[in-house]
């Protein structure tokens, strides 16, 4: 009992983290088209621009934490200016100013995840308890959203949803405030630097193909989701089924996140990993053979169970096989490999969404067939228990 409620505000920061995100996320493509009146390629460059800020910016967030030593510290001034951030957008009617302002959202916005995982990391160790547990709340707030912000959004219009997703980020501040922060011992403290971390983590290049691979399938992943309102709209008439289909798309995380521990005991990695991208062939398949909404939304899980087995894979491979010093700058390499490649498929995305939804889904179903072969080849001997780097 007291293990539990020495972590119940972990688990309530993630659940309102997940609320945040899931307030705006999910029908942003559906404000911008419906109602900025903007064109596909800008909303695929704007989606773009979401995943290619992080990558400008999380080094500069890895070096601030190293210079102030407090992961903590960085998280709060992160989400404050998050919150006050997407708040703003609920003024802004013009694409550029739009643009500015969610360029500049995301550069504070990027690293809320690297940092508070890094955070959580060290209390699931520290505590002995299972990382999924904790993470089980973002997926949770991200469903339940999708449904609050759909609700709010038809009742006051879609401006609402920055409100909300503002409102949700000063809650996460607030409860961060009154979280643990990482205590480095003082010998990994002087050490900690990015210049000389990297070429640490380089060397080992089955972390490195791993987090590609799994870069590559996460990638195609959350690029789907923003644009899950536009398919409905496409194939159904409307978006009215986009709360239903964002819901039951995350909701399955819940439990999987429950259960990820005891499917790595059984089954390899490697096998995981497989496992998840032959699952999404056969959705995109599907998807490109009977392009309708009643589809998706039966195949809706199958993203869910994407995420819920292939990002704590990633987490609990780094955590096992880098060393304390370096996984900091491990975590925000990783978020840069998996916001390169999501900013890449989100604006191909943007690119070929005019000429039919179902040329996305040939897209998908090509780049997850890829990954499959990918796997094969690159990690034909390799059973995922690497040495520490």
């Amino acid at each position: 009992m007291i293990k539990v409620v020495s972590i119940i505000k972990y688990f309530i920061a993630y659940l309102f983290i997940g609320l945040a995100l899931g307030s705006y996320f999910p029908v942003l493509t559906s404000y911008l088209k419906n109602d900025l009146k903007i064109s596909s390629i800008q909303i695929g460059t704007l989606m773009a621009i979401t995943t290619i800020v992080p990558i400008l910016t999380l080094p500069i967030w890895g070096i601030v934490t190293d210079k102030i030593k407090s992961p903590k510290r960085s998280l709060m001034i992160a989400v404050l200016f998050s919150a006050v951030l997407i708040s703003l957008l609920t003024f802004i009617k013009t694409y550029i100013l739009f643009f500015l302002i969610i360029a500049l959202f995301m550069t504070f916005r990027a690293p809320i995840f690297a940092l508070y995982d890094e955070i959580l990391i060290n209390v699931c160790k520290e505590r002995q308890v299972n990382y999924g547990t904790i993470r089980v709340g973002g997926s949770l707030g991200f469903a339940i959203s999708a449904i609050i912000g759909y609700f709010y959004a038809n009742l006051y219009g879609h401006e609402i949803i920055f409100i909300l997703s503002g409102i949700f980020f000063l809650i996460v501040f607030i409860i961060i405030i009154v979280s643990d922060d990482v205590n480095y011992k003082e010998n990994e403290k002087e050490k900690m630097n990015i210049k000389n971390d990297l070429p640490i983590l380089f060397n080992n290049k089955y972390f490195i193909i791993i987090t590609i691979l799994v870069g590559i399938t996460y990638g195609v992943n959350d690029s789907n989701l923003p644009y899950m309102s536009t398919y409905l709209e496409n194939i159904a008439g409307s978006n009215q089924y986009n709360a239903l289909a964002i819901f039951l798309s995350v909701i399955i995380e819940v439990p999987m996140l429950y259960l990820t521990k005891y499917l790595y005991r059984i089954y390899s990695l490697k096998k995981i990993f497989l496992i998840i991208n032959i699952m999404n062939v056969f959705r995109y398949l599907m998807f490109f053979l009977f392009p309708n909404y009643i589809m998706i939304l039966m195949l809706a899980s199958v993203h869910g169970l994407t995420y819920s087995l292939s990002y704590p894979m990633l987490i609990q491979f780094t955590s096992e096989n880098v060393r304390t010093k370096v996984l900091a700058t491990a975590y925000s390499l990783l978020s840069a490999i998996v916001a390169v490649s999501t900013a890449f498929i989100t604006y191909l995305t943007g690119l070929i969404i005019d000429s039919g939804v179902q040329n996305i889904f040939l897209l998908f179903l090509s780049i997850h067939i890829l990954n499959i072969i990918l796997i094969i080849i690159l990690l034909k001997n390799y059973d995922f228990k690497a040495k520490t780097v």
